[in-house]
């Protein structure tokens, strides 16, 4: 009997039902939260205001319960490009061309270089992935589809006064996160299709250019299945008489409560001091640290 192949472990993880703390927040504030720590991650350059931030995102992860094997299982599929991310980082030196003679080199082979700047540069990068990866996934496993779209609507529903269509938008989000987990679903159907009549997916770890030769058979399946879909979905809107979001009302109205509100204090609270207790550490202590541990 054929080994699965490990394309079938690329997976879209979606919500798990549950009554924490996390669970219960509105929509909006989880949205607002999750966009500070990402323009936060993304705008500091130091790797212990990073760390601070994933420690803060584990802390979210055991509040809500949820398994970290749950979190982490779709990193695997991954780590081909992240291996290559970090390659490239870690043998690019934009400051070596500018002045060689203050760039401090710790290992040299040929042309391959590794300096300080770099590896703390890969160290940076390599921190920033798992902030936004841990989030992203912490995010989509604590908050519903219908729900993250009704709260990027009302975030949106201001903006309506200049022209911008606020259901139209979340109607456009929600789509393309749904369509996306349903084109998955399909592209492991067809995987598991082609194997049983003798088909062969499985190749070595980091061979990515064999991996997509093996892939390209799908291409023309997947994309006549997404005509397919979005030929019944216009279908089924239309015969629903879907005329946008002009005179929607709605069921349930979402309003923030004082839980809201702490979370998102507690949350500007730990980023701030996440970016402030870098300014009362020595830079060079963090690099010798780090350096250290190589």
């Amino acid at each position: 009997m054929k080994r699965e192949s490990s394309f079938l472990q690329i997976s879209f993880k979606g919500y798990i039902h549950g009554n924490s703390y996390i669970h219960r927040l509105d929509a909006r504030a989880k949205i607002f939260i999750s966009t500070i720590i990402i323009v936060a991650s993304l705008l500091t350059g130091n790797p212990v205001s990073l760390i601070i931030l994933i420690v803060f995102e584990l802390a979210l992860i055991s509040i809500t319960k949820i398994k970290y094997s749950y979190i982490f299982s779709p990193i695997p599929p991954l780590l081909p490009f992240l291996f290559i991310a970090v390659l490239f980082r870690l043998f690019t030196h934009p400051q070596l061309e500018a002045n060689s003679a203050f760039v401090d080199i710790i290992w040299k082979w040929k042309i391959f270089i590794i300096t300080e700047a770099s590896l703390i540069g890969t160290l940076i990068l390599l921190f920033r992935f798992f902030v936004i990866f841990i989030l992203v996934t912490l995010f989509s496993a604590t908050t519903r589809l219908e729900d993250f779209t009704k709260g990027i609507e009302r975030i949106v529903k201001p903006l309506q006064k200049v022209g911008i269509p606020a259901h139209e938008f979340s109607m456009v989000i929600n789509i393309a996160i749904g369509f996306f987990h349903i084109l998955v679903n399909e592209m492991n159907r067809i995987i598991k299709a082609q194997i049983s009549r003798g088909a062969e997916f499985e190749t070595r770890r980091f061979q990515i250019v064999k991996k997509v030769k093996k892939l390209s058979p799908l291409i023309v399946p997947l994309f006549s299945f997404s005509l397919e879909h979005s030929r019944h979905l216009v279908e089924a809107m239309e015969s629903r008489c879907y005329r946008g979001g002009k005179g929607r009302t709605y069921f349930t109205i979402t309003k923030y409560s004082a839980r809201d509100y702490i979370s998102m204090i507690i949350s500007i609270v730990v980023i701030s001091l996440s970016i402030i207790i870098v300014k009362f550490v020595n830079p060079e202590e963090i690099k010798k640290y780090f350096l250290d541990l190589f």
